[in-house]
């Protein structure tokens, strides 16, 4: 069983992973506005899974501070990394 601590590491490392997958993806959707609605389309799908799987009886803060602002910023940084790249 893992710690809180370890909960949260886990966490934060899954929404940075998803972010980094998110902001490949919306290379392909082709306009920003879309690539937002699958960001947030991401966000949220994931808000519950960590709910259930990590932050069992802690609220939305804890998600917010541990998962979506990672996720929101890290998919920012990859989309905007992967479009002037080129991938």
């Amino acid at each position: 069983m893992l710690s809180d601590t370890n909960k949260a590491r886990v966490s934060v490392l899954v929404h940075a992973l998803v972010g980094v997958g998110v902001g490949y993806a919306s290379l392909f959707v082709g306009r920003a506005l879309f690539a937002f609605i699958l960001m947030i389309i991401a966000m949220l799908v994931m808000g519950r899974i960590a709910e259930r799987t990590f932050a069992k009886g802690k609220g939305r803060s804890w998600w917010l501070a541990n998962g979506a602002l990672v996720l929101g910023f890290l998919w920012f940084l990859s989309w905007v990394l992967f479009l002037n790249v080129g991938v």
